[in-house]
Order: C-alpha cells, then structure tokens, then sequence
C-alpha cells in the first residue's frame, strides 16, 4: 500500500488573513505527476491540515482562541457600555428639554387665556 507522507510545516505569527496556500505533493505512481490545490483566504494563527483526496482536497482549520480573542471582546464591551452611556444621559437630557417645554407652553397658554 502507498501511504501518503506527511510533512509539518508552520507560517508562524501571521497578524493579516493568508488570501491565498497553495499545497502540492509529488505522485511518484504516476510518472513524477504533480497534485496541487490552493486554499483560499487562511485565518491567523490556525492550524491548518491539507487533506489530499483523488482528485478534490479536504481542508480542516483549527481556531484556538487565545488572549487576543479575550482582549478584543473587552474592548468591544468597553465601548458597547461606553454606547449606551452616551445614549442614556442623551435622551435624558431631550426628556427633561421636553419637559420645560412642556411647562413653558402650558403657562404661556394660561396665561393668554386669561
């Protein structure tokens, strides 16, 4: 039986998407016949195993999240609440606006009744 060698290879600390990974073997069955497929669009940081089948490639990623995951997730709540804060003392402010106006109209209107 011909068994397929594997070989582990890494890109390292990529902080960009790979758009494309384009992954080859030599079939030494068939006369020195290159198989190649390319894989697009990669994330960071994945483990990422090429999988070759007759004549398709199965691809399977591995995401592990890690601290940058954690601190991003912070920071996006940070400005969420952050968000809601500003909106919060907004529309307070627009009630109590509404409020005075509210009150200078119905005196007004008192006193024109008058």
């Amino acid at each position: 039986s011909s068994g397929i060698n594997a070989e582990y290879g890494g890109l390292g600390q990529q902080a960009n998407y790979i758009e494309t990974l384009t992954v080859s073997y030599r079939n030494v069955d068939k006369d020195k016949d290159v198989n190649s497929y390319t894989f697009d669009n990669l994330i960071p940081n994945a483990q990422v195993f090429a999988i070759p089948m007759d004549s398709m490639w199965k691809l399977v990623m591995m995401v592990v999240p890690g601290k940058t995951l954690w601190e991003t997730l912070l920071v996006l709540g940070i400005c969420c609440v952050v968000c809601i804060i500003i909106i919060l003392v907004l529309h307070i402010k627009e009630k109590k606006e509404d409020e005075r106006e509210k009150v200078k109209f119905n005196t007004k209107f008192n006193f024109d009744a008058m």
